[in-house]
């Protein structure tokens, strides 16, 4: 789960609903009925407020950034080869879910977000790419 892996410690309870409900106030192409969320709608969600960073930020420097997406992307390179394949997507994207498996229309839509040049697997170029837009 991507919150462990960052550390995060407080009572979750009540966190995914209130995180829909973010995701929903901010992003025009999120389906709540489908209660999932895809790389378009986190893309949405983080160019909002609050979460938008501040000119004083740390995060304005890129490192910190920089590190966290690479953090975010070593750890979904499982076999350590700089490369994403699908069944690495489909683990992080399960992360990201909460423990839901996504379903094909997901793991395809979040393939062709990152996958910048189509050969099926998403470079940390491409990975960073796409987090950062």
């Amino acid at each position: 789960m991507l919150l462990d892996d960052i550390g995060y410690k407080r009572d979750r309870s009540g966190l995914f609903p209130s995180f829909l409900k973010e995701v929903r106030a901010s992003s025009p192409s999120y389906d709540p009925q489908s209660k999932s969320v895809s790389p378009q709608d986190l893309r949405y969600l983080y160019q909002s407020e609050p979460y938008r960073m501040s000119r004083q930020s740390s995060f304005n420097n890129g490192e910190a950034l920089m590190g966290y997406v690479e953090s975010l992307f070593r750890k979904a390179d499982v076999t350590g080869d700089n490369l994403l394949d699908l069944e690495e997507l489909r683990a992080f994207l399960k992360r990201l879910y909460d423990g839901r498996e996504p379903s094909e229309e997901e793991l395809s839509d979040a393939m062709k977000a990152l996958d910048a040049d189509g050969d099926g697997q998403i470079n940390f170029d491409e990975f960073k790419s796409f987090m950062l837009k």
